[in-house]
Order: C-alpha cells, then structure tokens, then sequence
C-alpha cells in the first residue's frame, strides 16, 4: 500500500516542477512585450518628472503606441516611417507633459 502512494507522491512532484518551469518561460517572454516595456518607463517618468494620475495614464498609452509603431516600421527597415513615429511621439509628450516637465523629458538620456 505504502509503495503506490510513493510513486504517486513522486510522479506528482515531477509534474509540478514541469508546470513550475514553463510558466516562468512564459514570463520570461512576456518581458519583451510593448505593455511591459511601456509600464516600466511610465514609472521611470513618473518619478523623474512628477506626473499626475492622467498624465501617467497618458504617457503609457503613449509609449505603448509608439513601441507597437516602431516594431511595425522596424520590421520593414524604413527608416522614414520610424522617424515619423518618433516625431509623433515627441509632439504627444508635448501635449501631454507641461512645459517644465517637456523641458525636463527633452533634457532626459533616451
């Protein structure tokens, strides 16, 4: 009785570490997604430049925009397109940021 209850004890710890190991894979790909990248430098930006609850709600929308745009023109190698999206970016964050904070972000290392 004791010999098919180890088994089963061991058969179960091996399919949990299996399940343990591919849900960090999937992390691990997840961190290279538009919505990571742009939560993280929401954050940055919002330490840095003081932002209000919109203006960081603001900010991630659009950073998730340009993140999304800049893969789409970087798959294609049109440098044209990428510095458009970059020039749209740049004129969202001046509407979005005030003066001092778009003096701040220009002054910021990209």
């Amino acid at each position: 009785m004791k010999t098919p209850l180890k088994i089963l004890s061991i058969a179960l710890m091996v399919f949990g570490f299996m399940t343990s190991t591919s849900q960090a894979q999937a992390l691990q790909q997840n961190q290279d997604r538009p919505e990571v990248i742009a939560k993280t430098q929401t954050a940055e930006l919002s330490d840095a430049l003081n932002l209000s609850g919109d203006q960081q709600r603001a900010v991630f929308r659009a950073l998730v925009t340009r993140a999304a745009q800049m893969r789409k023109a970087g798959a294609a190698t049109n440098t044209d397109s990428q510095n458009k999206t970059q020039t749209d970016f740049v004129a969202t964050m001046k509407g979005i940021l005030s003066e001092s904070q778009f003096r701040k972000w220009k002054n910021m290392p990209q």
